[in-house]
């Protein structure tokens, strides 16, 4: 009962926040002033009819651009919304992105100097910690940003839910890989048990970068189709 009612005041919380920050609007400003005008008119409209017809037809007539005026402002304002929240969202996944091809690349190099025997590995177990923490950056950025209230979204609930992507329960596994790392030792760790260690990292770090670059595709098709209709 206590989780359900602290989760119930934490989505008021939420959208209190979310309404604060839409208030502050431009275009919503415009708009509750217009709609506030369109009101005081159409009330001195109906209540000068009888003593000042030619008073009542002009503020009817006022009214009439009020509501134009408003009818603009939300349109304009919607698009605005939609392009900021877009935006933030293709910001972030490109964000994702990159870490993800600085941990494919950093993997990369790591199994190229581990399948290199005549290579040195002077350095090589904090080069395989380091590959460790940027493939847990990854989760980390998802994971954390979801705190972040100058997003308009929830990077967290956007991956679980769109890209079915947990990552809070990617990040438990990788405490659990970091375990292993932690017992490894670098000098004589093979080839074959580098690859197998990371091998869930690897795999889910290729597989989430392909649907975010996807989702990134996906998102600019709809923001240029939606472009020609509101200009």
């Amino acid at each position: 009962m206590k989780r359900l009612l602290k989760r119930f005041f934490r989505k008021i919380k939420n959208i209190f926040v979310y309404l604060l920050e839409l208030f502050r609007l431009p275009h919503v400003i415009l708009t509750i002033v217009l709609v506030i005008l369109a009101a005081i008119s159409i009330i001195l409209s109906h209540n000068t009819q009888q003593q000042f017809p030619f008073l009542s037809s002009a503020l009817s007539n006022v009214f009439a651009g009020l509501i134009t005026g408003i009818a603009i402002c939300l349109i304009s304002g919607t698009k605005n919304i939609f392009n900021y929240k877009t935006k933030k969202t293709v910001d972030f996944l490109k964000e994702v992105h990159e870490e993800c091809l600085t941990f494919l690349n950093a993997y990369k190099e790591m199994i190229g100097k581990a399948g290199n025997t005549n290579k040195s590995r002077d350095g090589f177990y904090d080069e395989i910690y380091d590959v460790l923490c940027r493939g847990n950056d990854i989760d980390g950025t998802i994971s954390q940003s979801q705190f972040n209230k100058t997003l308009p979204f929830n990077p967290y609930k956007y991956f679980k839910k769109s890209l079915k992507y947990d990552a809070v329960e990617q990040m438990k596994k990788n405490e659990l890989l970091r375990d292993k790392v932690l017992l490894l030792n670098a000098n004589t760790v093979s080839f074959k048990e580098l690859i197998g260690l990371f091998a869930d990292m690897e795999r889910n770090a290729f597989l989430l970068n392909g649907k975010v670059l996807s989702k990134i595709n996906e998102i600019e098709i709809r923001q240029n189709i939606s472009g020609k209709f509101f200009v």
